[in-house]
C-alpha cells in the first residue's frame, strides 16, 4: 500500500484583494515594520502592511479588513 500526500497550493490571484473585503488568514502572516524600505506608505492607526505571496496587503489590525493592495517587485 503507497501513501499519497499531497499539497494543497494556495495561488492568489491579483484581483483576489479588493477593500473592504475581510481576509481571515492575516493573522498567519508577519507585519513588515520597515515599510518605507519596500516603498510602502505609513499605515495608518489600527493598520498594518502584511506579505502575502507577491503582494503587500494594508490590513486591519483588529477586523483583518483590507484597505489596500500592492503587487510586490
Amino acid at each position: 500500500v503507497r501513501k499519497r500526500v499531497v499539497k494543497k497550493k494556495i495561488v492568489v490571484k491579483r484581483s483576489h484583494w479588493r477593500s473592504g473585503q475581510k481576509y481571515s488568514g492575516w493573522r498567519q502572516h508577519r507585519p513588515i515594520r520597515d515599510y518605507g524600505r519596500y516603498g510602502l506608505h505609513r499605515p495608518g492607526r489600527g493598520q498594518e502592511w502584511i506579505r502575502v505571496g507577491n503582494d503587500y496587503v494594508l490590513v486591519g489590525v483588529l477586523s483583518g479588513v483590507i484597505f489596500g493592495a500592492l503587487a510586490a517587485h
